[in-house]
């Protein structure tokens, strides 16, 4: 999470002249959050995005926003980070 806030800070440091470092990052989190766990079908994603993704390409993009995901015929288990 703090990778993520990191990024996004740099970027908006990078593309605007009046943006202003204020503070540190403050990551408050008393306890350990639950995990959130979703399963997805193929055809729903398709469903919900209106155009079919290869299976690889759905596992990548999940991937890359740091979820973890798991694929067993065509359903996928999302661990949400």
């Amino acid at each position: 999470m703090r990778d993520a806030l990191n990024c996004i800070c740099s970027l908006i440091l990078h593309n605007s002249t009046e943006a202003k470092v204020t503070s540190q990052i403050f990551d408050y989190t008393p306890e350990k959050q639950q995990t959130v766990t979703l399963q997805l079908s193929k055809q729903k994603i398709t469903t919900i995005i209106g155009e079919e993704i290869p299976e690889e390409k759905i596992i990548q993009l999940f991937e890359n926003m740091d979820f973890k995901i798991h694929s067993q015929k065509d359903i996928f288990e999302i661990v949400v980070p």
